[in-house]
């Protein structure tokens, strides 16, 4: 068999292979899926582009000052169960923050970790997350907001 450098790259490929992705269109060459898969790992190992397939997660953080601690509770005992199916989990409920510097969380601090932007604002849109904020409104004084946090990339391995 011959092969031929790919590109001005360190790999080479079969002759045959470069004659199937020159041939027929890329359903038709017997070889198209694996050239795809070819391709995409040249992509990811060559030219960083496993940052843009890496998971962008998302925090739901709240900060709450609550004004009727009986009232909340209702809330609290719903409010896992609307963000669960949306793939959210509690990073932070509550606690003592040991403040280092500025004045620190307003009250309770709440921050929910989701795979994805879109997963948090799906949730936060939800009707069951929504039919329960009036009840966080009614209780205290809440300041709320989404973040999108830096990729998770799989460890170098070596």
């Amino acid at each position: 068999m011959q092969y031929t450098p790919l590109g001005k790259s360190d790999l080479w490929v079969s002759r045959i292979c470069i004659k199937c992705m020159s041939s027929g269109g890329p359903t038709t060459s017997p070889h198209s899926s694996m050239i795809r898969k070819i391709i995409l790992a040249f992509l990811i190992a060559f030219t960083g582009v496993s940052s843009a397939l890496a998971v962008t997660p998302a925090y739901y953080v709240a900060e709450f000052q609550p004004t009727d601690r009986e009232a909340i509770k209702p809330y609290s005992a719903q409010v896992e169960s609307t963000f669960r199916p949306y793939g959210g989990r509690f990073i932070v409920r509550g606690g003592q923050p040991n403040i280092k510097e500025g004045f620190g969380a307003q009250g309770r601090l709440v921050i929910i970790k989701f795979d994805s932007l879109k997963q948090a604002q799906d949730w936060y849109n939800s009707p069951e997350y929504q039919n329960i904020i009036p009840i966080r409104h009614r209780s205290g004084n809440s300041r709320t907001y989404i973040v999108e946090g830096l990729p998770v990339q799989e460890p170098d391995k070596p």
